[in-house]
């Protein structure tokens, strides 16, 4: 089954997602920290986008000025061309620290990304049963966080980023805090979703670091383009910009 897009997103033209000159500030013991300083990117349909770059150079901050969740001091970001002034509709985030509720099950954790949208009743209750499929969450739908390993504590906030049919997947740095085998199988079945092309996503944008950008930035590129996007941070916490390989493969720095 095929997923439609998420209530509210759209087929016009444009990137999924794009940012413009942006700059983005935190106030600090009174003093201004530039976190983000005039980045642009975008997202287009068909790719796989790895930010890279070390702890704390702005790429959280980035991935939530792309999905709305805040603004930024300064520049532009663009939806299918159309200026973004609150969430993204079309895109659904899966966070590093897992952001289970304690007191819901499984099956409700997972349902809590369908709140945004107008699915109800019987078609709420079949995308939930296919997604706990797809994930491999099988049996453990009534389960309670506390009762699942870290690994399927990712699953769950997989599911339900991907329950309410986005077009954009935004993971930051999602196995980060896993194990290196549990990290490995995951990341596969990850990339097993997006090529399979069963989820009618239409792009992917992750944040990572060490070991998981070798894996991230290798995932197929059957769905047009694969692009991997470097962040690096020198003496100061912003960012100088992005470099790009110029052909479908990558760089060579990303091969193992």
């Amino acid at each position: 089954m095929a997923y439609n897009p998420a209530v509210g997103a759209t087929a016009s033209s444009g990137a999924l997602v794009e940012v413009r000159g942006v700059t983005h500030r935190f106030e600090r013991d009174g003093h201004d920290l530039v976190v983000l300083r005039d980045v642009s990117l975008a997202i287009e349909a068909g790719e796989v986008t790895v930010v890279l770059g070390p702890s704390g150079c702005g790429k959280s901050t980035l991935l939530r000025i792309m999905t709305g969740l805040i603004a930024p001091t300064s520049g532009e970001v663009l939806c299918h061309g159309t200026p973004l002034h609150a969430v993204h509709c079309g895109a659904a985030i899966v966070f590093q620290s897992f952001a289970l509720y304690p007191w819901l099950t499984v099956t409700e954790n997972i349902g809590v990304g369908l709140h945004r949208t107008a699915i109800r009743g019987a078609e709420a209750a079949e995308r939930l049963r296919r997604v706990i499929d797809l994930v491999g969450l099988e049996g453990f739908e009534e389960a309670y966080p506390k009762e699942l390993s870290g690994g399927m504590k990712q699953r769950v906030g997989i599911a339900r980023a991907l329950v309410g049919g986005p077009e954009l997947l935004c993971m930051d740095e999602p196995f980060s805090a896993l194990d290196v085998l549990t990290a490995e199988s995951l990341r596969s079945e990850v990339y097993g979703l997006w090529t399979r092309g069963d989820l009618g996503l239409q792009g992917m944008l992750l944040t990572s670091w060490g070991r998981t950008r070798e894996r991230s930035a290798n995932c197929s590129p059957t769905r047009s383009h694969t692009r991997a996007n470097t962040a690096t941070r020198r003496s100061s916490p912003s960012w100088t910009g992005f470099t790009r390989p110029s052909s479908r493969s990558i760089s060579p720095m990303h091969q193992r």
